[in-house]
């Protein structure tokens, strides 16, 4: 696994501080790692970030920040087997 604690900030969850694990989208814009945002949904019903009303079935996949994502991932996974190729 790549270190990720270097990431852009675009791809930050606002609910984990950490970078987006399947990211979804709220009917309000908002996108978060699904796994906190079904947590946080479970026990109160609103966007972590702006307070509006949502419901399990306002959430869809953010396809556009996924892609953001795994770009990154591979990125820095090729940056890193270069460094280690380097090394040798």
């Amino acid at each position: 696994m790549v270190p990720e604690a270097d990431f852009p900030r675009h791809l930050e969850c606002p609910i984990t501080l950490g970078i987006f694990h399947d990211p979804m989208i709220t009917k309000c814009g908002h996108t978060f790692s699904s796994a906190a945002l079904f947590k946080h949904i479970e026990k109160q019903k609103f966007c972590p970030t702006c307070k509006k009303s949502v419901a399990f079935e306002d959430i869809v996949p953010n396809i556009a920040i996924r892609e953001q994502v795994e770009a990154f991932r591979s990125k820095k996974a090729a940056a890193a087997k270069k460094k280690l190729e380097a090394m040798k």
